[in-house]
Order: structure tokens, then sequence, then C-alpha cells
């Protein structure tokens, strides 16, 4: 049987931690029912721990954690951080620390040049003086990034401020902390020294969410003890989460046996997650003692189903798209003996059937493993058993609905977790890893004040690479920075005039270095380690550098045929590591690239292999492991729950069938058009081409295929900078329609065509120009401005927009111009007859893939939901009507509900039968279909309600309704109204199944009015341009 951790380590840390959770919630909390308790740290002036270090050498550092006590006047130390040897006298020691000095927080830390000092402006207040436990505690954030610093402090209370900041000494910015630095929370020991301005008196109080460098630090965790009075208190007072959320940071992996596969005939597992990781382990269980096995793994980005039952009966099944872009996947695996299913993000289904052999998975009695495996778990057993491969990576990223066969499961019910958190972390990542190709791209950041920096941390032992690059659209404005033979160089340019300058020294040893910039008005000097190697000045009238901020910052490379030979010393790709990138004093949010390929986003493979050479232990100790391993059992809250009162109507459709009605099975996924994308489900949708001025200027002939159900829509935009002067090719009133400036005049081309361009077919639109001369042909139907000249010059400036324009342009704009995209896919560009790919877009925003055959409607993908009216008003008469089509048995077609939760209308799919209900002062009344509605093919459904009658059709069929008994009505009914599903928080009462709909939804109708999907006040994950067919 697996295991995840030593047995002697179980009762050397789980159990005498079990003991303390049981006496402080007998002792403490005997009648509240507590969702999460955790011990936190309790400190009476006696307390010291001191920790395992958890940092490494960089230009960032954080330290956030709340706090209170009863004691504020005190000069008290909180956190200390510092290399070990500190002497008497010794100025340029490193360190950080948090104080309470002056009864207000301080922050102080030394880079190696003198200390920088930032003190909150607020008073600490006992927490003997308030009542409310979220008035008690305070929340402390410091950060230092280079030589700045910021802190912010505020109650729980209350919402944090703007942080306070200040700066330590010029030309410092690298921080040498690493695996011998001295962490210490509550105080310091009496034979350490620190820094002569700091107290080192120790703190008393509660402390707890201890967070450094972004790692959650268990103040039960610790080192050691170093003063043993310390003691536990109730844990940081938080809300409990929505739902069952979990974050894994990339090092650990969750084990809970708290669920089992009981039948060896049949299992099935069902997860969300996302990732920007290409290989990792996802679910893992295992028998050693026969080495069969099931597993759901990430290669290369693809996810992988994978199955051993025994005697060579081995399965295998690969998605056929890669779904490693940090968007949320739903995974769907099962086997039933030699048969087994994946199926992804309910897009692709996959069948398959193993090797012949045994048909039995015998795991009933063996752990389960999320998100990676302990190292004390043996891969070889089932490497060399299958004769196949079995990934042990761990997964950076985030989980959630968590399903074994038909129960949920909650890992913090299990085992053990470790680098396992609460939510999901949307930013934090420190590093991106780089194997000789590939490159991200993220929003450019400008260097046009007076006084500039950047700065990047990087480990290679490749002579050559590109580190950073930022351009402008036309390419002479930059600044880049390269290895090149092992020197450090960069490259800079205002417009014109361009400077090179470069380090003596070579820095591809292995080692971690930061490379720094500083710009102080047209001077340039650049720094490796807090070192000037180089200085340089730009031209005398361009000395700003103003790039791209919609994009246009690589890292490590650039796409593939994108060149920039002039902006860089070399564009080879990085082999090597990257990380802590400052631009301007502000972080570079390595979660949240515009785009990339073939990087390791939140890791670098590189830097762990040097680490691992490092540890003399490869697997240390638990109780000095990842911080977040050691949890308390839960003690789950009561929930309430809305108990309906019997229907007081008759069921019209006889007895009710036991079972659900079968639904139709689709035998094969959607397909994907090659080179086609869809725009317009985002707000901001288009590709922006990069073309030449000789391209645009005088003779250019740019042609496209596009296909919509819409009617408007920008199809091509090409303009000025004050977009004074422009050309754009639209669909207006389902016509296409060119608009362009002609002596300050503005023209309007239409091609009329036998049908409208709106029908969900593919149409062609070229739009030619030569001197003169301007048409448009549409299907081979040409329109042109006869006798009517235009500029041989167009005063139009790079670059090309396909599909739309960025957000920013909206409101400069002409009036004739569709301000939106179009709503539906592009294939085909061409220009000058030369074919553009997609790849070739220096910058796409709000694109997708683009479905191979579509209908007109909106998919819903079983989360999706849209918000018609947030106060919709029922009144004495409500009908409404909609067409949809699913193949599932249940989900919410629609929805309103009052706040009270008294009063409701719901009009929903339930074991495949459509069913109206509304419920009114607690009583609930329903009307349900006799036939099931889940074949796959359109139907429509059409409801209403007038004063106390209630009616339901669906299709053709029979009507059914009832006059309700009483004088009850929902005419003062006013609350949101959902389609599709509705928010997790949000209370579904008319609704038997609060599974959200999944499939095409069409022509809604309410109260005579027809529903636009893009007009509707807010939406989920909900795809309105058309509805996949398969």
């Amino acid at each position: 049987m697996a295991t995840s951790i030593p047995r002697r380590l179980f009762f050397a840390v789980l159990y005498p931690l079990l003991l303390l959770f049981i006496c402080l919630n007998d002792a403490h909390f005997p009648a509240i029912s507590i969702k999460k308790v955790k011990t936190s740290l309790s400190a009476d002036g006696k307390c010291v721990k001191k920790f395992r270090p958890m940092t490494q050498p960089g230009t960032i550092n954080s330290i956030r954690f709340a706090f209170k006590t009863s004691r504020p006047g005190q000069d008290m130390m909180m956190v200390l951080l510092q290399n070990q040897g500190i002497s008497n006298g010794d100025t340029e020691k490193e360190f950080l620390a948090v104080e309470l000095r002056d009864g207000r927080v301080r922050f102080t830390w030394n880079v190696g040049g003198g200390i920088g000092v930032v003190t909150d402006n607020k008073k600490v207040v006992s927490e003997v003086s308030t009542i409310k436990e979220s008035e008690k505690w305070y929340r402390v954030k410091a950060e230092r990034i280079g030589g700045l610093g910021r802190l912010t402090v505020h109650r729980l209370s209350d919402t944090a401020g703007a942080p306070i900041t200040n700066t330590s000494t010029v030309g410092f910015s690298l921080m040498g902390l690493d695996d011998t630095t001295d962490i210490f929370v509550s105080g310091v020991p009496q034979d350490v020294i620190v820094y002569p301005s700091l107290t080192s008196r120790n703190f008393s109080g509660c402390m707890g969410d201890m967070h450094i460098d972004e790692t959650l630090v268990g103040l039960f965790n610790f080192e050691r003890n170093t003063m043993d009075s310390c003691s536990a208190c109730l844990e940081v007072p938080s809300q409990p989460p929505a739902a069952n959320v979990y974050s894994f940071d990339g090092t650990g992996y969750a084990v809970t046996d708290k669920n089992r596969f009981l039948s060896p005939l049949i299992a099935n597992i069902i997860l969300d997650f996302k990732t920007y990781w290409d290989n990792a382990s996802l679910f893992f269980v295992g028998n050693p003692q026969t080495s069969e096995f099931m597993a759901i793994e990430l290669e290369n980005g693809f996810v992988v189903f994978k199955y051993y039952l025994g005697q060579g009966s081995y399965g295998r099944i690969q998605s056929e798209m890669k779904y490693n872009r940090n968007q949320w996947v739903s995974v769907a695996a099962a086997h039933s003996g030699l048969l087994a299913v994946l199926e992804v993000s309910k897009v692709e289904s996959l069948i398959t059937q193993g090797n012949p052999g045994d048909h039995l998975l015998n795991v009933s009695m063996n752990d389960l493993f999320f998100g990676g495996i302990p190292p004390s778990v043996n891969l070889d057993i089932y490497r060399k058993g299958s004769g196949h491969h079995v990934s042990g990576d761990s997964f950076l990223g985030c989980m959630r609905s968590l399903q074994l066969s038909s129960n949920a499961v909650n890992l913090w019910d299990g085992k053990s977790t470790i680098g396992v958190l609460e939510g999901c972390k949307e930013s934090g990542l420190r590093s991106i890893g780089f194997y000789g190709s590939g490159f991200a791209e993220y929003q450019g950041v400008s260097m046009i004040s007076s006084e500039s920096d950047l700065s990047i941390s990087f480990s290679t032992t490749e002579p050559d690479g590109l580190l950073l690059l930022a351009k402008n659209v036309n390419g002479d404005s930059y600044y880049s920075l390269v290895l090149k033979d092992g020197l450090v160089y960069g490259k800079f340019s205002g417009g014109r005039n361009p400077i090179s300058i470069n380090s003596k020294e070579r820095y591809n040893d292995g080692k971690v270095h930061t490379v720094a910039v500083r710009k102080l008005d047209r001077k340039i000097e650049i720094y490796v380690d807090d070192k000037v190697v180089a200085t340089g000045n730009l031209d005398r009238q361009l000395r700003d550098i103003a790039v791209r901020e919609d994009g246009g910052l690589y890292l490590g490379g650039v796409p593939e045929g994108l060149n920039v030979d002039d902006q860089a010393e070399t564009s080879k790709s990085l082999d090597g590591c990257l990380s802590d990138v400052v631009i301007n004093r502000g972080i570079l949010n390595i979660n949240q690239p515009k785009k990339y390929d073939r990087a390791d986003i939140g890791r670098c493979k590189l830097m762990e292999m040097q680490h691992d050479r490092m540890l003399v232990d490869p697997e240390p100790p638990l109780a000095s492991d990842a911080p977040s391993n050691i949890r308390m059992l839960e003690v789950e809250p009561m929930s309430r729950k809305v108990k309906p009162t019997k229907n007081s109507l008759q069921d019209k459709m006889g007895t009710p069938t036991s079972g659900p009605t079968p639904c139709a099975t689709v035998a094969r996924s959607v397909d994907f058009q090659v080179d086609a994308l869809t725009f317009g489900e985002a707000d901001m949708s288009f590709h922006q081409i990069n073309t030449s001025k000789k391209e645009i200027l005088r003779k250019f002939e740019i042609s496209l295929d596009f296909r919509t159900f819409y009617q408007n829509g920008l199809l091509i935009y090409l303009s000025n900078l004050d977009h004074t002067e422009f050309v754009a090719a639209q669909i207006k009133d389902h016509v296409l329609v060119l608009v362009l400036t002609r002596n300050d005049d503005i023209k309007v081309v239409t091609v009329n065509t036998s049908t409208s361009l709106a029908d969900g077919q593919w149409h062609n639109v070229k739009v030619d120009k030569n001197l003169q001369r301007i048409s448009v042909v549409v299907d081979g139907n040409e329109e042109n401005m006869g006798s009517r000249k235009i500029a041989k010059v167009l005063k139009v400036e790079p670059p090309l927009f396909i599909g739309g324009v960025p957000s920013s342009f909206k409101p400069l704009l002409n009036e004739n111009v569709v301000a939106h995209s179009v709503r539906g896919c592009i294939r085909g560009l061409k220009i000058d007859g030369d074919s553009r790919p997609s790849s070739e877009a220096t910058l796409a925003s709000g694109v997708e893939k683009c479905y191979a055959k579509v209908e007109k409607g909106a998919y819903f993908n079983g989360e999706a939901w849209g918000l018609y009216d947030d106060k919709f008003s029922v009144g004495q008469k409500f009908k409404m009507e909609l067409d949809f089509r699913t193949n599932k048995a249940d989900g919410i077609l629609v929805n309103i509900t009052s706040q009270n939760l008294k009063n409701s209308i719901g009009l929903e799919i339930s074991k495949g039968k459509v069913i109206f209900t509304a419920v009114i002062a607690g009583q609930q009344f329903s009307l349900k279909s006799q036939n099931g509605f889940c074949d796959n093919v359109w139907h429509k459904v059409k409801v209403g309600m007038e004063k106390r009658t209630i009616a339901m059709q669906v299709d053709d069929g029979e009507i059914y309704q009832d006059t309700l008994a009483g004088d009850i009505t929902l005419s003062n009914l006013r609350a949101p109204l959902y389609l599709g599903a509705t928010p997790d928080v949000f209370a579904k009462v008319a609704s038997s199944r609060h599974r959200g709909y999944q499939g095409c939804m069409r022509d809604v109708i309410i109260n005579n009015k027809q529903v636009n999907w893009f007009d509707l006040q807010r939406s989920f994950s909900l795809q309105k341009t058309a509805c996949p067919v398969a």
C-alpha cells in the first residue's frame, strides 16, 4: 500500500498536532462549527521560532502576515530574515525586518549599501479595546523591489489603502538571501546579533497566515524552537471558500484515502484544472503489489489517460489538442474493464481499448494522489510492470470540482497536502524557463521618465540567448538585453542612432545573476550583480524609449518569423531561467502573458536540477518540508436547506417515470476549422498585423474570408495616429460597406449581394487600392467609387488591424465605423496575394479557435450563464419562449429568484423532461412535459404566467396549464433573470437540478423582446457568436 509519509514521522509530527487540535477545539470552541481550524502562533514575549529557509537570491522579496496584540506600545520584532554571521558594526549585511516601533509597523531592509525604512502612519490598537475579532487583527504586506520598499497595513475589517514607499541606496538591488538565510518569527534568540537600529525584544500576541516570498509558512512547521513558550491561538479570521478550489505550487501533492475505487471493474474520475505547464501528474492511484495503476497526466500540454490492469493490459488515450493555456479545463476519465473513455472540456470525447490481459483494477485499498506523487512512492514498479512511462512531475496550477465515481473529493479531508493552498492564485509566479526555443510576450513598459529602470535575473550555461526585448510597432524605439558569447549586451534606441553597450566579463556560468538598467535622462547604465559593467548615452533629441504597451515585451526569445536583428544583438532563444522582472519598479506578472510558446511559466528545470544537486538529503523530514503539509481535522458547519412544500397542482402528465429519459449520444467531438479564428467573444478582439508603409500607402490588396450570424462587425481597419484618416471594411446591416476618408470628407462604398452576409456561410472580401482607385469585392461582386479618385498616397500608418481594434481606439473612431469586432470567424488573410497566417499576428487579443460547423445560437458549457436583467420585473403578465438543443439530461434554462428566496420562476431540463416551476410565498407549483427532449435536436419551449394561471408548451405539443389556488401572484417579483445557469453564490429555488445547462440556445424572446446575447448585462464563459455542431 502506497503511503504519503513514513510511519515514524506520523507519530513524531502529525499525532501530537492532532492532539493539539482536539484540545483547542474542546477547550475553547465547544459550541462553534468551524469550516477549517488551523493553528496560528501565540507568543508571550518568550517565544522565538527559527524556520527553514525558503528564499533565493533576487531583486524581489515579500513578507505578509496577520497579527494582533494587547501590547502595541512595546517595541517588538515580528519577522527577521538575515544572512548568518552578522557581527557588531557590520553595516552592509543584508536583511529584511518587520517590527512594531512606537506603536506603528515598520519595515526595514538592507541590500548591502545601507538601510531603507518605511513606517506605517497608523497606530496599532490593542486587541482588548475592540470587540469584533476582525477589528483586533491587522494584515501586513511588506515588499522589496530592488531598492524600493512598500508597506501596507490595515485592519481585517478595512480595505487596504495605497502602500507607503521609500528607497534605499541607489545602485543596490540584488539581495543574496539563500538556503543559509536565518528566518526568525516572533523575535530573535539572545545569542543572535541584529542590525543596531532593530529591536531585539520578542513579540507578544498572535500571528498567522504568514507568507515569505509568496510561500506559506506553517507556524508550527518550524526548524527549531529557540525559546519554547510558544502556544497556539485561533486562526486568522477569514471567509470560508465558496467551493473546494485548490492551488498547487509545483512542489508537492495531495494524498487522500477518504475516497476509493471500490469496484475493480469500473472506475471513473472527474476534475477541472488550469495550468501553464506542459508536463505534470494530475491524478494517480496504484497498487505496488501488482503494478496496476490509473493516471491522468499532462504530456507536452496534451491530456493523457493511462491505466494498467496487469498481465499486459495497458491502455492509453491522448487528447487531440493541448490544454496548458491557463484556462479551466474539465476532464472526465473512466474505464470499464479494458474499455476506456476520456472527455476533455466537453469538446473531445475519445475511446480506446487496452491490450488483452486482466480486466480488473485492484486499487480499492490504495491512496489517491492529486497534483503530484510523494518521493516515497516507487514509480519504477509501475513503469517496469506496464512497460510504459508514469509521470511523477508535480503540478503547478489550480484544480476544482474533484469527483470520484459519484462522490465529491475534498482534499482537506485527506491524509496530507504539501504545497497546496485554498483558492486559485492568479499572480505571484516569479520564474520562467526556456530550453533553447520559445518565447513569452507581455504588455510593454516604456522608459520615458527622466529616471527609469529595469532588472531581470537569469541563469544559463549557454553563451548566447535573448533575455528581454521591448519595442514599438515600427521597431525604431526599443530596449533589449541579451547574452552574446557569455557577455551581457544592452541595445537601446529612442527612434534613431541606437547604442549598444556590453560587459567585459562573462556570466554564462549557470549561477543566478541579476542584470539591471538605469536610465537617467539620456544616460544608460548597465549593472550586473550590483556592479556597473557598461555605460552609454542616447541621442540628444530622442532620449525617451516609447514601446508598445499592448504587447511587444518578449522574454526568452521572439516568435518564429519576427525579425529583431536591428533591435537585439542576438535573437537566439534562451536555454536557461529568467525571474524577478522589474520595470520602473513595477513587478512584471509572469502569470499573465499575452502570448507564449514553449515557455515553462512558473518554473525552470535548470534551476531545479542545480538545487537538487546541492541537496544533501533529497527527501527532508516532514517537519521542515513545505509548510502547508500539516493540517488539522475539519469540523463542517451544518448547512441550511430549503425544503419545498408539496405541489398543489395535479400532475397533468400522469404518473412520472422512475428513471431518467435516455438522451442522445454524440458520436464524435466537434472539429475546428484549420487556420481560422473566432473574433468577437471578448470585448476587445482583434489581430494586429505589422506591415511596411510601402505595403499600404500606394497599392495594396487585402483579402480574407469571414463567417458570421451578426449584421454588424469590423473586418479590416487602417488609420493614422489620431484616426482622422482611415480605411475600414465592415459588415453593416448585413451588407459589406467600405468607409474611407477622401479630401477631408467621408466616402462610403456599399456592396449589395443577393444574400445576407450574416447567414453563417463563408464569404470572401477583397479591398483593392491601385494609386487613385479603390474598390471592394465580395464573393465576386465588385463596387468602386466610379470616377471619384482618392489620394495616391494614403495618410495612414501601420499596423493593420483585422477583426476589430483595441478598446483604446473606440473613442476616436469615426461615427461611420462599426465600433465592435466582427462576431464570427476569419480565415485566409492575404496581403498582395501572400498568405498571412494567424501566427504572424504581432498582437492577438480576445480570439479563440473557430468551429468547423456552426449554427445560429449561443453555446453554454455547463458553467456559462448570462444575466438578462438584474432587476427584472415579472408583472401581471409574463411570457417567454426559446429554442434549445442538448444531449444532457439536466440543466437550468431560466431562473428568477427573489432575495428572500420565497418567490421564484424556473425553467429547466430534469431527467430529460422540460419543467416550468413557480414558487410563490414558499409554495411550489410545477408543469412537466410528458416526453424527454435531450435528443440533441432543436426544440421550442413557450412558458407564460398571467395573474394566477401558468402555462407551458414544447414544440407544437399539448399546452399544459393550471390555475393557482387562492389569491397568490408573482406580480411583485423583481429579481435577476439568468439564462443557462446562475453564479455559484446565487440561490436557485425554482430548480430541482442546480446543474448548469450544456447545449445551445437561440431565439430567446422575453415579453415580446428578442434577446441579443451581446446586450446581456453580464455573462460568464458564454460563447455568443455561434453554436458548434458535431
